[in-house]
């Protein structure tokens, strides 16, 4: 338990010096309030929220200076985002459903908002983000006003408190605004109120009247997730009391990992943080004599599935190092103690203690292929049986290779 617990201390102090490292510094420029474009090198915190605050240098060796969003107009880091302040009338009423109010409308606040550009063109898709609160705006031209798309949530009076309805006036907007031939009443209507929905609509309107769009969302569409494959070896031991007060032990065990893994990247997180799942297969046996006398072994087939997180620190563009979390599911295919050739004990990998379930790794990718030493908790393998006490351990190593 202790070590399980210093390893979980050096994970977080990892993940804590991961999240204060540096953001890196990309070409783009901001425009200021009295219309001054200054090219420049920008911070890049990959903001899902609108920034109120950036970054930059004028060059690389020049010293680091912080800017307030209400003194810019513009702000664009190339090949990633761009961002404009308008002046617009937005609803900032709750869809959470347990704050719904029973007005259908929409409630206008004016004010001055720093906006996501999705895509520019003859008409142009924008986003405002600011922590649960997601709203989308659009301009018809490059010289009219910018509306809001307009979605809410609402509960009448005499509804139920689990059921709602829902103003969803952008289907009209987007018929009415931005007339597309090349989609029906019936699509429309099936659209959701979603960054990709209004965008493949925007995509397909520009077509339709021939006109170039901008899409300036960032350009990584195959980075979603990672596929790797996994050879290692784990080293492992053993050991089980039984009703007798029998100390069986059978030693320190060397099998072959053989397994894969599939990682999701977290969004706005700058690529440093995925969902791990990672499934391997465990086949391992041995023997030992029990005072000499009498045989005693185990089979352990399983597949291990351990499930979280895992975190990068990139070192340079081709390497970077890492470490994860895991709780451990385990699933025997054929999995026992026997004595004398007769099984005593099933091997059913149930342990209470979420501790003991836990898997801490770390390692480091250099471009398509990696390596880690990855730590299980110590725990009991012979589940609830009030009749044995059981202790199985294990670390290991794993080389591994990205697919994509």
């Amino acid at each position: 338990m202790k070590r399980i617990l210093r390893l979980l201390s050096l994970f977080l102090f990892f993940i804590y010096a991961t999240v204060s490292a540096q953001s890196k510094f990309e070409k783009g420029y901001f425009i200021d309030n009295n219309n001054q474009k200054i090219e420049c090198l920008i911070k890049n915190r990959d903001w899902k929220s609108a920034p109120k605050k950036f970054e930059y240098k004028l060059a690389d060796t020049d010293q680091e200076q912080t800017i307030q969003v209400v003194n810019i107009t513009e702000l664009v880091i190339y090949d990633y985002c761009k961002y404009i302040k308008a002046k617009v009338e937005i609803d900032r009423t709750s869809n959470n459903i347990k704050d719904l109010d029973a007005n259908s409308n929409p409630v206008w606040i004016e004010e001055t908002l720093l906006l996501t550009v999705l895509m520019e063109g003859k008409a142009s898709l924008y986003a405002y983000y600011e922590g649960s609160l997601q709203r989308f705006f659009y301009r018809q031209l490059s010289n009219a006003p910018i509306k809001q798309f307009i979605y809410k949530l609402y509960q009448p009076e005499n509804m139920s408190v689990k059921k709602y309805l829902v103003n969803a006036q952008f289907h009209q907007q987007l018929r009415l605004d931005l007339p597309c031939e090349a989609v029906g009443e019936e699509q429309i209507q099936k659209m959701s109120y979603s960054e990709r929905s209004l965008m493949d609509y925007f995509s397909l309107y520009h077509q339709s009247i021939n006109e170039a769009l901008v899409d300036y969302t960032p350009k990584n569409p195959k980075e979603y997730w990672h596929f790797n494959l996994i050879l290692g070896l784990n080293h492992t031991s053993l050991s089980y009391t039984d009703t007798d007060l029998e100390f069986i032990d059978f030693g320190s065990k060397v099998s072959v990992a053989l397994g894969a893994e599939a990682e999701i990247i977290v969004p706005y997180t700058q690529k440093r943080l995925t969902f791990l799942l990672s499934p391997n297969l465990q086949l391992l046996e041995g023997s030992t004599l029990f005072n000499n006398v009498r045989r005693v072994g185990f089979q352990f087939y399983a597949i291990n599935m351990p499930v979280g997180f895992r975190f990068y620190q990139p070192i340079s563009p081709n390497l970077k190092i890492f470490a994860n979390l895991g709780y451990v599911f385990e699933f025997p295919i054929n999995a026992y103690v026997e004595r004398n050739s007769v099984v005593s004990y099933k091997i059913s990998v149930k342990e209470p203690d979420f501790l003991k379930n836990l898997s801490i790794g770390m390692g480091a990718f250099y471009k398509k292929f990696g390596g880690e030493f990855r730590y299980y908790g110590t725990r009991g393998v012979l589940g609830y049986d009030p009749k044995a006490s059981s202790s199985f351990s294990k670390i290991s190593f794993l080389l591994s290779y990205r697919l994509f």
